[in-house]
């Protein structure tokens, strides 16, 4: 869940101090810096969003923090399920 956040300005004199007219989204730096090339704002990752969405660039989803917790506790839900079925006592 580590998203990378470009902000969008309707300049280059607008970056310090102004507030961003749009944001995109990248699931990775190498996807931020390859989108943007010399418009490349440096590292701003590990953001978490509410909802999943896909990355502006290549298109991977990615998980919100609502979704990640719905598919953590499927998982978990899931491995006791498994390991009430399991064992431990056999070799």
């Amino acid at each position: 869940m580590g998203i990378h956040i470009h902000f969008v300005y309707e300049n280059k004199e607008q970056e310090q101090g102004h507030n961003p007219i749009d944001c995109k989204y990248y699931c990775s730096d190498f996807c931020n810096q390859s989108a943007n090339g010399e418009n490349y704002q440096g590292w701003n990752g590990c953001h978490e969003v509410d909802e999943s969405q896909p990355c502006d660039n290549c298109g991977k989803k990615m998980l919100g923090v609502d979704d990640y917790d719905n598919n953590y506790w499927a998982a978990v839900d899931f491995v006791n399920e498994i390991g009430s079925d399991y064992d431990r006592t056999e070799s």
